[in-house]
């Protein structure tokens, strides 16, 4: 067994590079200035336009932008070794654009100093740029420029000197970097919304399962009654609402006294804050306020889960070693509690598996319906300012999640079925 889990352990690892890679591809194309994002943070209200330069320098070089992306690199002979290295404020894009027309290195800087001391704006010139090339360099410099005709590729290493090996390793040491809205470590943030998140969500999950098993085998036990005929109905509706509808319905209806005192059964949505206590100490204060939450994302996921133990015990029925052990006097309950309710278990694991990452989707509606300062509230807050570094910090530990748990559920599966461990 111990074999088994190590190697699961290890099949998952390429799993997280593949998600970090492309976490950190996409954090290189946000719509946002980080260098601006920080200079606003601090109170430096920067127009580039205006080029203060020495500020946006100073901050480039203090989010490490000045190294290289990776650990290698594939460009053409006549890049610079590390274009990162070149900190031009609003002139970047401009660079870079006069790198991709195959201008040189030295030319291109001879354009953007010229273009600082006759104070000529940067999008004036990519206009003129983009309607004449040639005529525009020619009026700035007085001189046409030329282009590079032939080049190769050129290979680059630059070691773990670079963005992408800080940036992972800045996620277990230095907090993923720092929100834009407050300054504080987005990891620090990331952790505290998760501890919210997981007393809504492991609660929920602990509920669902254990009643799931004691509905689903009750009502295979009483098919036949109609009393299971019915829930079973019932049970179709609840999973066929959608749960922001639901959760919408029970705060309106069931947190106020305006339609009767008999409504007023939760307390309101929102969260009371304690000064001077700890996050875990918030939680245990507000207990009462996540009754409703949890209930609402319990609801949801009891339905499918009860039907799918139910469906799972029923197709164990029709296997012919059940038809053994009647032959060997058992009753139908001592059959599904002996053999069938184990074997159907195995199949459930998948149902566990994808409940458990549901919930933490489900949270990010019911944390915002209920204002709870959940990982999923801090996700829509954070979209909503742009607070990239918060964003892809959620992305990355809930991909650590995902992963842990589905690790837990093959886990599950070799426990129940010893034949897998022997697969692999």
């Amino acid at each position: 067994m111990r074999n088994y889990i190590i190697k699961r352990i290890l099949l998952i690892i390429p799993t997280l590079v593949a998600v970090s890679l492309v976490v950190f591809v996409l954090s290189k194309y946000v719509p946002n200035d980080q260098v601006v994002a920080l200079l606003n943070l601090k109170g430096i209200h920067t127009d580039l336009d205006e080029a203060k330069d020495e500020e946006y320098a100073k901050a480039y070089l203090e989010l490490g932008l000045d190294k290289p992306n990776f650990y290698l690199s594939l460009s053409p002979n006549y890049y610079p070794r590390n274009l990162n290295s070149l900190a031009y404020g609003d002139a970047k894009e401009l660079f870079r654009d006069l790198l991709k027309r195959s201008y040189d290195t030295q030319d291109i800087k001879a354009v953007i100093t010229q273009l600082r001391e006759n104070k000529t704006p940067i999008s004036t010139f990519n206009f003129e740029l983009k309607r004449n090339e040639s005529q525009a360099i020619s009026h700035l410099l007085g001189k046409k420029l030329k282009k590079h005709k032939y080049y190769y590729p050129k290979f680059s290493w630059y070691g773990l000197d670079n963005q992408y090996h800080h940036w992972i390793k800045s996620f277990f040491t230095s907090g993923f970097g720092i929100s834009i809205t407050d300054g504080k470590q987005s990891f620090s943030k990331v952790f505290n919304a998760l501890k919210w998140t997981l007393s809504i969500t492991i609660v929920d999950l602990m509920l669902s399962i254990f009643l799931a098993i004691f509905i689903g085998k009750t009502m295979i036990k009483f098919e036949h009654k109609k009393w299971s005929k019915y829930l079973n109905q019932v049970l179709y509706f609840i999973y066929a609402i959608p749960i922001f509808w639901f959760a919408t319905i029970m705060v309106v209806y069931f947190t106020t006294d305006d339609y009767g005192s008999w409504t007023n059964i939760f307390p309101s949505v929102g969260i009371n804050v304690f000064p001077g206590k700890s996050i875990t100490e918030q939680i245990a204060l507000n207990w009462t306020k996540l009754i409703l939450p949890i209930l609402c994302l319990t609801f949801h996921s009891l339905a499918y889960s009860t039907r799918f133990l139910k469906r799972s015990i029923s197709d164990e029925l029709n296997k012919d070693y059940v038809a053994m052990a009647f032959a060997k006097g058992l009753t139908r309950n001592e059959v599904i509690d002996r053999h069938v309710f184990r074997n159907a278990l195995i199949a459930f694991i998948t149902v566990f598996v994808g409940a458990t990452v549901a919930a933490f989707s489900g949270s990010l509606v019911i944390e915002v319906i209920f204002n709870i300062p959940g990982i999923g509230r801090l996700l829509f807050n954070s979209i909503s300012s742009g607070d990239w570094n918060v964003i892809f910090c959620i992305v990355m530990v809930l991909a650590l999640i995902t992963t842990v748990v589905y690790l837990l559920g093959d886990i599950l599966y070799a426990f129940f079925n010893p034949k897998l461990r022997f697969n692999i």
